[in-house]
């Protein structure tokens, strides 16, 4: 969440993301958006069940908004190509979460060392994709510590390029599901030539502040929502920001 650093690379990282100002500078990518292994994993996961109803105690009111936001759009330009990002405010019922885990935070810099999706068709799961990737540098202890992901595990990584038509194939046309995904994994999916053409996203990190939490981070929402698994963890991360996903359609 898609490394995650609170809001994954996409958690606690994703968090002091969004006042690196080499986010904006590091893409070579024209954007244009539209508000509207083969090895184990590298630590244990708790096998839970994700098709729960959240432990809540009648402290939070939630209320429906009733207004509909106009849409707005911003276009970045940098060079001959451009990419169309669709960002919805309507929750669909088919889409695909998404969320990495990186080598850093500068998208034009950094590497991706573990990309995950899972996709939801009638809000029901219906496949996954989950991949440690090789960036062919020595990780920090930082990022080891933080996602639990070894040298080891992305030395006998995939390569980038070998993957990157089945993870676009395995999104295809649905919207992308991410938490700071507007902020963080979408612009290292550009970067890294994941993303072609128009795609849509949605970003759970504006549905997490109505709950009016101490933050807005995944492992935050993760507590509250009464969830157990490994925060940091792209397919984890996954699963969580999905569980928000379907908290917000049943409560705002």
């Amino acid at each position: 969440m898609s490394t995650s650093t609170s809001l994954s690379t996409s958690s606690s990282l994703s968090e002091s993301l969004s006042t690196s100002s080499s986010l904006n500078n590091s893409l070579s990518t024209n954007i244009e958006e539209t508000n509207s292994s083969n090895i184990d994993r590298p630590r244990n996961s708790q096998v839970i069940s994700y098709d729960f109803k959240p432990k809540l105690q009648p402290v939070i009111e939630f209320k429906p908004k009733t207004k509909t936001k106009k849409k707005s759009t911003r276009t970045k330009t940098n060079s001959s190509e451009t990419i169309k990002i669709s960002r919805l405010r309507k929750l669909r019922d088919d889409y695909v979460v998404v969320d990495i885990e990186t080598t850093g935070l500068s998208p034009g810099e950094d590497k991706i060392i573990q990309l995950s999706a899972i996709k939801y068709i009638d809000n029901k799961k219906i496949a996954v994709f989950n991949e440690y990737i090789n960036p062919h540098t020595k990780l920090s202890d930082f990022i080891i510590n933080l996602t639990g992901i070894t040298q080891d595990v992305v030395d006998h990584g995939k390569e980038l390029n070998d993957i990157k038509d089945d993870f676009i194939s395995f999104y295809g046309d649905l919207p992308l599901v991410g938490h700071y995904i507007n902020g963080f994994d979408i612009k290292f999916l550009i970067a890294n030539n994941l993303v072609i053409k128009n795609v849509a996203t949605i970003d759970t990190l504006p549905l997490a502040r109505k709950l009016d939490l101490e933050n807005a981070k995944l492992p935050t929402v993760k507590n509250f929502l009464g969830i157990n698994n490994n925060s940091h963890d792209s397919l984890d991360d996954c699963y969580t920001t999905n569980a928000l996903y379907q908290f917000a359609k049943e409560n705002f």
